[in-house]
Parts: structure tokens; sequence; C-alpha cells
């Protein structure tokens, strides 16, 4: 249990640091992708979102940390 709460906090600090630079890739690029609508939409969301985990953000940590815990389990 330990080592699954060791995981789960590196992988929530991991998609941190993962939102804070994309926040500022889009805050310093988002005029240089103007004619690329989809690009343009990504970046105008993360933009209006900033640098915070939401809740899909939690629940894919959570999916991912557990199947990780299940897949390293037999190799300990």
């Amino acid at each position: 249990m330990v080592e699954f709460l060791i995981l789960l906090c590196i992988c929530v600090t991991g998609i941190y640091i993962m939102q804070v630079l994309t926040y500022r890739f889009a805050k310093k690029n988002i005029h240089k992708y103007k004619e690329m609508k989809w690009i343009h939409m990504w970046l105008d969301m993360n933009m209006k979102k900033g640098p915070r985990l939401d809740l899909f953000d939690f629940v894919l940590i959570v999916i991912v940390s557990i199947i990780w815990t299940i897949w390293m389990l037999p190799l300990i």
C-alpha cells in the first residue's frame, strides 16, 4: 500500500509539471498556431484552464497507478 501511495504521489507531481509546462508553452506560442485549428483550440483550452489538475487528470493518474502496480507486482 505504501508503494502505491508513493507511485501515486510521483504521478501527481509529474502530471502537474506537465500541466505547468503546457501552460507556459501555450502562453508563449498561441499566436503562432492560428492557422492550425485543432492545435489552436487545444492551446486556447489550456490557456483558459491554467496550470491545475482537474478530475479527469486525477482519474487518469489513479488508473495508471493501478495498472502499473498490477503489472509490477509479479516482478517483485
